[in-house]
């Protein structure tokens, strides 16, 4: 009997599949919340006015902050915004579905197209607030700006 043939079969225990069934349902029942939460995003990224407006909202700011701006005044019932240096008077205005800057009524730097509506409202404390309407392939997109 010692020389006795043993078949030793390997394989999963019921234990191990279990565990692997489980795995396999979590991840499945994941799936669909992941999508949905992922699609929004996936949309915002590609939204290439998104990227535009931060650019834009970037270059106010280092106007008024950085450069130790001493005025700005909003003209034209919110479509303009004139911002006063000691060298220069800068102006940021929504004209023809843009807005556009001018340094000393020269040249015209435009910063943001498509836009469907503009309006700056000055607030208390001297704090501004930009209100802007974006349209972007059949979808709108609208921010609020503070500075």
């Amino acid at each position: 009997m010692k020389n006795a043939i043993t078949n030793k079969v390997t394989g999963f225990t019921y234990i191990e599949v279990l565990f692997a069934l489980f795995i396999t349902i979590v991840v499945f029942t994941m799936l669909p919340l992941l999508y949905k939460s992922i699609v929004p995003l996936k949309h915002q990224s590609n939204f290439a006015s998104s990227i535009d407006l931060e650019f834009f909202a970037r270059d106010l700011t280092e106007e008024l902050l950085l450069n130790k701006s001493q005025f700005f005044n909003i003209e034209n019932r919110g479509h303009r915004l004139k911002i006063t240096n000691k060298e220069k008077n800068i102006y940021y205005e929504f004209k023809n579905r843009k807005i556009i800057k001018t340094i000393n009524h020269s040249g015209n730097i435009t910063l943001l197209n498509n836009v469907i509506e503009a309006q700056f409202t000055m607030l208390k404390n001297k704090r501004m607030k930009l209100y802007v309407k974006l349209y972007n392939e059949g979808t709108y997109f609208e921010k609020e700006i503070y500075f």
